[in-house]
């Protein structure tokens, strides 16, 4: 995943939360420590359904997305995340039992917004969708996402929860920002997640990652809330 390109670049040694908390495992290679996927019937469901829409979907499987369709917007987003795919001929005979996620694109942000909500009204708790631009829905695990997997990694190092602190910028971030000790908006972000954190620091551009860091650490977490 892009996670583990940007933990390369950075020489992290440490365990990635990847696909929106669905996994945690140290690299690529190695056996998830924390594992929420997608429900297979529920996972079959949504293919044919986006499917039929002509909704673009990817699938993704053991750290590889899976389309049926080499076109543009696949190309383009696997430019953007520095990712490769792989074409299949048809995503519904794939053994569905190990999903971590489905991503729907559809350029009209119109589409896409009605993809989520016809979702959340036939999965319901079975499901979580999470629409972070105006042409993505994401289908992932209802225990899947960064607020659990930030509570799990605390507990699995035994750290207080109090003593975690979590950066977002887009409302897919919000559950982690509220389960974390101190949860930072960097300045960019939605107003969703800026509502919800405890401080909102600089834009990214401006370091605000590092000026928060900075600041809470001559503070003290005791005296941040």
């Amino acid at each position: 995943p892009a996670a583990e390109i940007m933990a390369q670049r950075l020489n992290l040694n440490t365990p990635l939360i990847a696909y929106q908390g669905a996994i945690i495992q140290q690299d690529a290679n190695s056996k998830p420590i924390w594992a929420k996927y997608v429900d297979k019937d529920c996972a079959l469901k949504i293919i044919k359904n986006l499917k039929q829409r002509g909704v673009h979907q990817q699938v993704y499987i053991n750290d590889e997305i899976l389309v049926e369709h080499d076109n543009d917007i696949v190309k383009a987003y696997s430019k953007k995340m520095e990712t490769g795919y792989r074409v299949v001929e048809n995503l519904e005979v794939l053994d569905l039992s190990a999903v971590q996620k489905i991503l729907a694109i559809d350029l009209n942000p119109d589409i896409a917004f009605d993809v989520m909500q016809k979702g959340k009204e036939e999965f319901k708790e079975k499901m979580s969708l999470t629409r972070y631009t105006p042409y993505f829905c994401e289908f992932t695990n209802p225990l899947a996402h960064k607020g659990a997997a930030l509570e799990f990694l605390a507990n699995y190092y035994n750290i207080p929860i109090e003593q975690t602190m979590a950066f977002g910028d887009q409302n897919n971030d919000i559950t982690m920002i509220k389960t974390a000790g101190i949860g930072v908006a960097v300045g960019n972000a939605t107003e969703e997640l800026k509502k919800s954190a405890d401080f909102v620091t600089k834009t990214i551009a401006e370091d605000g990652v590092v000026y928060a860091i900075e600041k809470f650490v001559d503070l003290g977490v005791e005296n941040v809330k």
